[in-house]
């Protein structure tokens, strides 16, 4: 190894920029890199989900107290098969959720009566997650746990982060957040890796550090994971596991604040379930679960393209995991083994150009690649090229590689594969570069096989008109709107929201009456739900006037998202005028004053019920005489 590539192994940062600059391939800014933790989590590739809660027994995704606990008792419940479950299709941990929404607890917390130890389960002498602790060791399975930052039982909703709607009660059950992971990162071993789902606003960080140093972390301030942004197990694609440190310290990045040139490493996790789309289990739900070729699907868009697949598991009101989910786990994690046991060949090496060759014309049609993720993510862009009768041709291209990157083809014979880093931020290295044939049970040709891009709804895109602003009347005085979006954030997810300006009449200050998002002005466009938002674009400047027309403008002074009633500032950030969905498109910080774009952030489950409601909560005024014509536009963000 010479100096200058020892230096760039040691030093990726902007040092060797300056000494050493390459065009295409000239050194950025200090890149973030992942701890030897976030390596190991890289490692485990796929995760299974445990989610039980009384719920399960109401035949619901959330738990309304209804059902009586001396009726909660999964007599037959059996930690052993769930870790079976997850071995057989290759997750490497299991995450259980301890503690959901209505604050329902697993093991023999002294924080609550509303727990196992009011059941009839063991006679009142069970604890599950004792249970599940011993049966990971033994299995030799990692144990992540889920205590939802809120509960319902002390007027903390979802979508609060544990933050309570009555102020007295917020330091007594800031205490008992606090006992409750102190109870769990205490009792049971080691727990590798800790969910906040939603974020927290309570302070854990001595606790994390006393207790569970090296653990991974979902959200909050301490978040060492990202949630990408989608409950489809998707990851976008080119996926950055990179962020800049302000987005990072938000405790609610998603995909959409990826940035190649991010400073630190903040890796997503694909969460899915295996019933299409429900959380929890319940009766008559078979047909529900995902299909064999949609699971496959979702692991060549997780776990291909750098990230940790988390499949969902859904025990019954007996403690198990129903014998038909069983059967299609088991056939997933065949297909997964199928893909990797047909090796044609595997280079590793350092350089931009890595060359793997054949004794005799192979047939491929899989190539995966992986950097090595100790130096971060190298190589911005890269092709691979097939020696065909002697002559090399492209067969793919992509961006990111990462932790690991695989490349579905049409099966094509060469005499050798030839990767070359189009363009990267100092020399690559490669982990490992192989190829492989993949054929289907029988033996039937495995061409294109990989991801299939779904069409998105007609519209869906572009955006649509929010009916409720019609409806929406505005002054020169402060006024707060709420505009409901249920019907437009139908699954979790994240979406744009944007005030966009479509027309307005010119007036003297005070002659036009009340006048605003409902048309006061003669060239309101009435946007129905599932319309383009209107012929103009352009967003509404904060505070800006209606341009030479003399037209009236908006001011939003204040914007929150509520969830099912609750208010959730952390859920929602300001866009800057870029828009979304490319390196460093979302403005730093939570706090939505001044903005006329949004995004919004629903984490939590969408039911039919209040708990599925969400909507835009806005301060908002106009400046300028005359009127303000436009529409309040959402899409999603994909």
């Amino acid at each position: 190894m010479t100096w200058k590539t020892f230096l760039r192994r040691v030093l990726p940062g902007t040092l060797i920029g300056i000494l050493f600059p390459c065009g295409a391939h000239a050194q950025t800014a200090a890149r973030g890199v992942p701890t030897p933790e976030q390596i190991a989590w890289h490692q485990m590739e796929i995760e299974m989900f445990v989610c039980l809660d009384p719920c399960t027994w109401q035949g619901r995704e959330y738990d309304d107290h209804s059902m009586p606990l001396s009726k909660i008792n999964p007599a037959q419940l059996d930690t052993e098969q769930w870790c079976e479950a997850a071995e057989s299709f290759g997750a490497k941990q299991i995450l259980f959720v301890a503690k959901h929404t209505g604050g329902f607890c697993w093991w023999q917390t002294d924080t609550t009566t509303y727990s196992i130890k009011n059941t009839p389960y063991r006679n009142g002498k069970g604890d599950v997650l004792a249970e599940l602790a011993a049966s990971c060791k033994k299995h030799g399975l990692k144990l992540a746990v889920y205590i939802y930052p809120g509960d319902d039982s002390w007027g903390a909703g979802i979508g609060s982060g544990g933050k309570a709607k009555d102020p007295a009660k917020q330091e007594a059950y800031n205490k008992v957040l606090r006992q409750q992971w102190t109870e769990a990162l205490t009792r049971y071993g080691e727990v590798s890796e800790l969910w906040f789902d939603g974020s927290c606003v309570i302070e854990l960080g001595d606790i994390i550090r006393k207790y569970a140093p090296k653990a991974m972390v979902l959200q909050g301030p301490y978040t060492t994971l990202r949630w990408p942004g989608n409950e489809a197990g998707v990851s976008p694609y080119p996926a950055w596991q990179t962020v800049k440190k302000a987005d990072a310290v938000s405790g609610v990045s998603t995909a959409a604040n990826s940035d190649w040139d991010g400073d630190v490493w903040l890796p997503m996790e694909m969460d899915t379930t295996l019933l299409d789309h429900k959380w929890f289990w319940g009766p008559n739900t078979d047909q529900m679960m995902k299909p064999l070729d949609k699971l496959v699907d979702i692991y060549y868009t997780s776990v291909g393209r750098g990230g940790v697949l988390l499949l969902n598991s859904t025990p019954d009101t007996t403690g198990r995991i129903p014998e038909s989910h069983m059967k299609r786990y088991k056939e997933f994690g065949e297909a997964i083994r199928r893909i990797y046991e047909n090796k044609k060949g595997e280079r590793a090496g350092t350089g931009r150009v890595l060359e793997l060759r054949f004794a005799q014309p192979t047939a491929v049609n899989h190539i995966i690649t992986m950097e090595d993720i100790r130096l971060g993510q190298i190589v911005r862009a890269y092709e691979v090229d097939g020696l065909i009768r002697g002559e090399w041709k492209k067969l793919v291209e992509g961006s990111s590689i990462g932790y690991k990157k695989i490349d579905v083809i049409e099966t094509v014979e060469v005499e050798g594969l030839r990767l070359r880093a189009t363009k990267d931020v100092g020399e690559p290295v490669i982990q490992s570069f192989a190829a492989y044939e993949l054929k289907k049970a029988g033996g039937a040709d495995a061409a294109a096989v990989g991801p299939k891009v779904e069409a998105a709804e007609p519209g869906l895109r572009q955006g649509r008109a929010v009916a409720g602003w019609k409806r929406v009347n505005l002054t020169e005085e402060w006024r707060t709107v709420e505009v409901d979006l249920t019907q437009y954030i139908r699954v979790p997810g994240q979406y744009q929201v944007e005030l966009r300006k479509t027309g307005g009449a010119a007036g003297e200050k005070g002659s036009g009456g009340e006048s605003g998002g409902a048309g006061g002005g003669a060239a309101q466009q009435t946007a129905g739900a599932g319309q383009s938002g209107g012929a103009a674009q352009q967003p509404a400047g904060a505070g800006a006037g209606g341009g030479a027309d003399g037209a009236a403008g908006l001011e939003v002074r204040r914007a929150v998202v509520v969830i099912a009633g609750t208010e959730a500032p952390r859920l929602i950030s300001p866009l800057n005028r870029e828009g979304a969905g490319g390196p460093g498109a979302e403005a730093s910080g939570t706090t939505a004053e001044g903005a006329t774009a949004w995004i919004i952030r629903r984490t939590d489950q969408v039911t039919p019920d209040a708990k599925g409601k969400t909507a835009l909560r806005l301060t908002v005024r106009l400046t300028g005489a005359g009127s303000w014509d436009g529409d309040l536009v959402i899409r999603p963000i994909e």
